[in-house]
């Protein structure tokens, strides 16, 4: 059984109320739902699927059309970083692979945009490993 964890990009602040009762920023990416706990009504969309395996990350696009753009600037951010910008582009939807050295960059470019605009990027962790254990 795949256990899904979910983590974000940015810490979550336990004094600063944001939205009028949520804690920390909002999220970037996100659609409006009357099912939404917060007075804001903003509902997290994940950026990407990110699977752990022993000795890498698989990342799966899963962002929604209408944040095109966003995913635009921090590609272009990612430019530099050479390595992981040949792997994929900004508008991809194809599932690409990162080491763990390229995984701690490409996220420090996310959480940078995220701090930068005051909002926090979510993304769903799969845990292959604990699926392989469990197997053997």
């Amino acid at each position: 059984m795949t256990i899904l964890l979910v983590i974000t990009f940015t810490f979550l602040f336990s004094t600063t109320s944001w939205g009028g009762d949520r804690y920390g920023p909002p999220p970037c990416f996100f659609h409006l739902s009357e099912k939404s706990k917060y007075a804001d009504k903003k509902k997290a969309n994940y950026i990407y699927n990110v699977s752990i395996n022993a000795n890498n990350f698989d990342l799966k696009p899963v962002w929604k059309t209408k944040d095109s753009e966003s995913m635009k600037t921090i590609w272009k951010r990612l430019e530099k970083e050479k390595d992981i910008y040949k792997k994929s582009s900004a508008l991809s939807r194809n599932s690409f692979r990162l080491n763990k050295d390229q995984f701690a960059r490409f996220g420090a470019i996310i959480y940078n945009h995220a701090v930068e605009n005051e909002c926090t990027h979510y993304i769903r962790i799969i845990d292959k490993l604990q699926i392989i254990q469990k197997q053997q």
